[in-house]
């Protein structure tokens, strides 16, 4: 089947740009873990990284090609990007760089038009390789096989979420490079709030099941003297897609096959799913905009309106930085992902953020050049060093913060998760918005009974099969 025409391809893609997940993309600087990274410090690390007797300049271990003058184009996602490793890539790269924020609407046109950024900051959960799948992304094995920054054989598991060929998702050619990334389906808990509410601590290196957490977060319930709610045990900056996506993966299944594209919604497991989330939030044990407008759960979590969030490694570096929570650390920790079976470990990287470059890019040397500097030298450290979440390189785990007892509970909790962890599969041929999408609408109509679980599950199966097939089409898939 041939690939339809361009404009149908950017309009499906485009539907990527709101990001899903733990954060938004950033430039180093904006990370709010404790980062060292003042422009004249990690410029001055890369000088001393020169070779004696090269006669040509090297940043972060590579000798300058010739790239002054390239502007290269950065999407970001931010409309207030910090500048400081802009500046430090102009000064020490030759080149310019404009830094780019794009909503849904403006980067289709930018695409259409082909003048989209030259490299993108996307996560590779749902994303990496649907964008592949579309033509949309620069291979890079050929470049990381040249690059003396890069070892193919040093990246990190999550950087399977951005492999795709052709057939299969987590397999084949490479189309981005991991940036940080946090096992999203583990919790920080409030030990406090555990303990008013008569909740023994759990272990941090112990997997406990749904039916746990579920306990737990009914038991967080505190409503004040005039029957107001005050207090709600759960709060997830994951949507209700990946969390029914993680439970899924902790029983070796999956909501769509990301090879056959088949969908699996119509299931006993997708049922118990949405029966699992609607008691949930029927039971108000879950804050939500509903009942906290704004509000995830996160900073609920630090004034003890909340007794647990799932959302991974990366919050630690905020709870680090909050006013309210870094002056009483000691009452949170980050223990592991739940599992329907909990004799199977299932922590998962539901988000991903990393980096890749734009097909169409007249600058793609200098775009992977940009990639070497700041993932692959002192920027990556100085990523690693933020604590906002893993690096994509095995070389950078020395440098997470691990000197205080909370940064030593965190790293270890994670490390722990690191070695159960499980992957999760993605489907290509679905953007990560239409499927989350569906999933909203059909679970807020089962939870307000405004249809019935059998209706909502046929519906989900029916859409999202056209969803697939309309998406096999587009990457020209039989």
């Amino acid at each position: 089947m041939k690939r339809k025409k361009l404009s149908c391809l950017i309009l499906v893609a485009a539907m990527l740009v709101s990001m899903i997940g733990c954060a938004t993309p950033a430039l180093p600087g904006e990370e709010t873990g404790a980062v060292e990274s003042k422009q004249e410090s990690v410029a001055a690390s890369a000088e001393e990284s020169t070779e004696e007797g090269d006669e040509s300049t090297s940043v972060d271990g590579v000798a300058e090609q010739d790239f002054n003058g390239v502007n290269l184009r950065v999407w970001v996602a931010d409309q207030n990007p910090n500048t400081e490793f802009k500046e430090y890539f102009e000064a020490n790269s030759g080149m310019t760089m404009d830094v780019i924020f794009a909503d849904d609407i403006k980067l289709m046109s930018m695409i259409a038009s082909g003048t989209a950024p030259d490299v993108w900051f996307i996560p590779g959960f749902g994303s990496g390789a649907m964008f592949a799948a579309r033509g949309l992304l620069e291979p890079l094995d050929d470049y990381i096989a040249k690059s003396e920054v890069f070892d193919e054989d040093d990246f990190v598991d999550a950087a399977n979420l951005f492999r795709w060929d052709g057939k299969e998702v987590g397999k084949g050619t490479l189309y981005g490079i991991p940036r940080d990334w946090s096992l999203d389906n583990q919790f920080w808990i409030n030990k406090k709030v555990f303990e008013d509410a008569g909740i023994p601590i759990p272990d941090s290196k112990t997997t406990y099941s749904y039916d746990d957490i579920m306990e737990w977060a009914k038991k967080c319930v505190e409503y004040d003297e005039d029957g107001t709610q005050i207090r709600w045990g759960f709060g997830s900056t994951n949507d209700l897609m990946q969390l029914i996506t993680a439970m899924l993966a902790s029983q070796g299944l999956s909501l769509i096959d990301n090879d056959s594209g088949k969908v699996n919604v119509d299931t006993p497991e997708v049922r118990a799913a949405f029966e699992y989330w609607k008691e949930m939030y029927s039971s108000k044990a879950a804050i939500s905009d509903i009942s906290t407008p704004g509000d995830w759960g996160g900073n609920s979590l630090t004034v003890d309106k909340v007794g647990m969030v799932c959302c991974g490694y990366w919050f630690g570096s905020q709870l680090a930085n909050d006013e309210l929570a870094k002056v009483r650390l000691e009452d949170f920790e980050l223990i592991q992902a739940p599992s329907v079976d909990p004799s199977k470990p299932s922590d998962a990287c539901l988000t991903g953020y990393g980096v890749a470059i734009w097909k169409g890019s007249k600058n793609k040397d200098a775009a992977f050049r940009l990639m070497e500097m700041y993932l692959g030298g002192e920027w990556g450290k100085q990523l690693a060093r933020s604590g906002r979440g893993n690096p994509g390189s095995k070389r950078f785990v020395e440098y997470m913060p691990q000197e205080t007892e909370f940064q030593k509970q965190a790293f270890d909790a994670n490390k722990y998760g690191m070695e159960h962890m499980i992957t999760v599969q993605t489907c290509p041929y679905v953007t990560p918005q239409g499927l989350s999408s569906i999933f909203q609408q059909y679970f807020y109509e089962t939870l307000y009974d405004r249809m019935t679980l059998d209706d909502a599950i046929a519906g989900m199966q029916s859409e999202l099969e056209i969803m697939v097939q309309e998406g096999k089409e587009i990457c020209g898939v039989e």
